[in-house]
């Protein structure tokens, strides 16, 4: 059952304080929302019919955090959940990053096998229980457990940018986790299988090193297209960058900087993109809802899935060192069929019948 309290689960401005909150804290929540009943822990076995454990393994216990309320948080943390439930007995509390340092407790979960009088975690040095993994949903809530860097797995998923965003402050942390990073071909050829007659592609972007930049350029030849890119570093010059584009963009491409899909930058891109009629393509869903014509996402439950296999091997194997760091699976192509009728655009029968038409 879902809670959610009115009230801030703790605040703080000492990283190393802010993390032994979290994990105490969150613990002494979980207990008291799930008091001791005594029920039977029964074996199970895996899909192939095999016992994996004993009746007396100790149940896995992982603290997620979100970046946000998002329904696509919700699918990848669902699957993740019933992924990893499945091989083992699983306690899961979910907390929203709010920012400063401040968490919400969202939900709690727990498997319906769970023998309560079983130990709930392991022991740190003063006697308290802390969690086995620490899962992660979104970009800020993994820049938040990384500055945290507790002394525990860390495994991320639904993240973009993840090479820079999952760069280890320090040896020691174990972190591994699948990205939401379609590569740059696929983006490029998408736009280009929906407007075949384009010959200019505006990308909105934060800044990008030159293998980033060299790799769109090289996409978009290879499609016929021109590029012009426009990099931010801040908010300032945003919306001058994007009437840029737009003047020399026959398509433009929201990259997936943290800073393009700001709620400042999005609503002017949004706006600009509309009033002139310019075809945008986003890598989030929210972005297509919200007025984009196209989008091109990972599979949000696929994105779990591979979460918990990472999760398995952190938790099976005590002591790893390093955890895999895998791309999406596969992509799906979104469209907002109002926002084509509405800049008055037709696109190809073939591209139409693949993509999935998140507002009629």
């Amino acid at each position: 059952m879902r809670r959610e309290p009115s009230a801030t689960l703790f605040s703080t401005h000492d990283p190393r304080r802010c993390a032994y909150a979290l994990l105490l804290v969150s613990l002494g929540l979980f207990l008291a929302l799930h008091p001791d009943e005594g029920r039977s822990n029964q074996a199970r076995s895996s899909p192939g019919g095999i016992p994996f454990r004993s009746e007396s393994a100790r149940p896995w216990r992982v603290l997620e955090v979100r970046s946000s309320k998002l329904d696509a948080y919700d699918e990848a943390s669902n699957s993740f959940y019933s992924s990893l439930s499945a091989y083992h007995d699983l306690m899961m509390d979910s907390l929203v990053y709010k920012g400063e340092s401040t968490f919400l407790l969202l939900e709690s979960r727990i498997s319906p096998s769970f023998d309560a009088a079983a130990p709930r975690g392991s022991a740190s040095p003063n006697g308290e229980r802390t969690p086995d993994l620490l899962l992660t949903l979104g970009s800020a809530a993994t820049r938040a457990a990384l500055a945290l860097h507790p002394d525990i797995p860390i495994v991320y998923c639904m993240v973009l940018n993840a090479e820079k965003v999952t760069a280890l402050p320090e040896e020691g942390v174990v972190m591994g986790g699948v990205s939401m990073d379609i590569p740059i071909r696929g983006q490029v050829n998408a736009l280009a299988d929906a407007f075949p007659r384009a010959r200019s592609l505006g990308i909105l972007s934060g800044v990008l090193g030159p293998k980033r930049r060299a790799a769109f350029a090289e996409a978009a030849a290879a499609r016929g297209l021109e590029t012009t890119i426009e990099q931010l570093r801040d908010t300032t010059r945003a919306a001058t960058a994007i009437r840029m584009l737009i003047a020399r963009s026959d398509v433009i491409l929201a990259d997936g900087a943290a800073i393009v899909y700001s709620a400042e930058v999005s609503r002017f891109l949004l706006l600009h993109t509309l009033r002139t009629g310019r075809p945008l393509m986003g890598l989030m869903d929210g972005l297509v809802r919200s007025g984009a014509l196209l989008g091109i996402t990972v599979d949000y439950a696929e994105q779990g899935i591979q979460a918990a296999e990472i999760a398995r091997i952190a938790l099976q194997q005590k002591g790893v060192h390093s955890l895999p760091r895998l791309s999406p699976g596969s992509t799906r192509i979104l469209l907002n069929m109002r926002t084509a009728r509405r800049i008055g655009v037709h696109l190809p029968d073939a591209f139409l019948d693949s993509a999935i038409k998140v507002v009629p």
